[in-house]
């Protein structure tokens, strides 16, 4: 199928409409070609046929098939579409208004990384954020309209901390690739004693292998034998 968007959207819309379907079946083909430019349309059409069933009368066996076969949108595409809505509708209702500024609507991807960061839909957090994190982050969403990726700089570590275990991983991951290529660099430094090449080869391999241990702990029992 095409893309959201494409000619074929706009076929389907006629042929339905020559048929004399529902409206609302036919506007939310509309909708779907206007999704770039307007996420919230699609989003708020795709709410009202998921809480009515209209899927149903249209002879689609749930939401996601109908989405997929005639809308083509991925499953994951309408459960954040219809999850950032109701994140919307709760949180920032005024975005809802017909007369809003549509340069100030966030994407909907932050709009559900907010909803998983109140843990609508997401369980990997071990505590809730603090009201003043969420503060900040529902500014950085609604208000300033900021593009995801920065979000996820500015808030991810304070949402998501690693534990010490997982910070000592990553760290013996970037540290052990430092080492590998240092090993393959050694042989091409001209001047050096082969004795001193050899030994720095030696101390280099045994220190990659501890790395790795810590970087996969899994293996670590076999690795740590054969060092």
């Amino acid at each position: 199928m095409k893309t959201v968007g494409g000619t074929k959207l706009q076929d389907r819309a006629d042929e339905l409409a020559s048929q004399g379907a529902d409206p609302m079946r036919i506007e939310a083909l509309h909708r779907a070609r206007r999704f770039k430019r307007s996420w919230l349309e699609m989003a708020e059409a795709l709410s009202e046929i998921k809480v009515r069933k209209l899927y149903e009368a249209w002879g689609y066996i749930d939401l996601f098939a109908y989405c997929a076969e005639e809308l083509s949108l991925k499953r994951g595409t309408v459960e954040k579409l219809t999850g950032s809505y109701r994140t919307i509708e709760r949180y920032a209702p005024e975005l809802l208004q017909a007369d809003g500024d549509e340069a100030k609507l966030p994407s909907f991807d932050s709009v559900d990384y907010f909803a998983r960061a109140l843990g609508e839909r997401d369980s990997r957090r071990a505590e809730a954020p603090t009201p003043e994190v969420l503060d900040a982050l529902r500014d950085a969403v609604f208000d300033e309209a900021r593009p995801v990726s920065a979000i996820r700089r500015e808030f991810h570590a304070t949402l998501y901390p690693k534990s010490e275990a997982e910070v000592a991983t990553d760290y013996a991951e970037r540290t052990r690739a430092q080492v590998r290529r240092l090993l393959d660099a050694l042989p091409l430094v001209g001047g050096l004693a082969s004795s001193t090449l050899r030994d720095a080869t030696a101390t280099l391999e045994r220190l990659d292998r501890e790395l790795n241990a810590i970087a996969t702990p899994a293996e670590q029992g076999s690795l740590v034998a054969m060092a």
